[in-house]
């Protein structure tokens, strides 16, 4: 339910173009042992970057392992492979300024 909500919550950020080519996994196990070498040594300064990573890893790899059709295994490792392998946005500007006044209007 948490990933769904997410989905959800991102939609508007998601860009139907994208192939899951440059993100494609071909050596599951591989890949998961790599992860799990990451997770243990991620060197994230928030730590709530690492719970993100690990709950997402944890995630997919459920979702894999309860037999994922073979087109869903492929988009859900693709796109756990990108969210490993891309930069994290470091600074939400907009974000923390649309909480803010959305926090100093509940007070009003």
């Amino acid at each position: 339910l948490q990933m769904a909500c997410f989905v959800g919550r991102n939609a508007g950020y998601t860009d139907a173009s994208l192939t899951i080519d440059l993100w494609r996994v071909g050596d599951r196990p591989a890949f998961f042992a790599r992860l799990v070498e990451r997770l243990l040594d991620h060197g994230e300064r928030d730590y709530i970057h690492s719970v993100h990573y690990l709950k997402t890893y944890w995630a997919v790899r459920e979702e894999v392992e309860a037999g994922a059709p073979p087109a869903i295994e492929a988009l859900l490792l693709a796109a756990l492979n990108r969210l490993f392998e891309s930069p994290l946005k470091r600074k939400h500007v907009l974000r923390n300024a649309r909480q803010a006044l959305a926090f100093v209007a509940r007070e009003a």
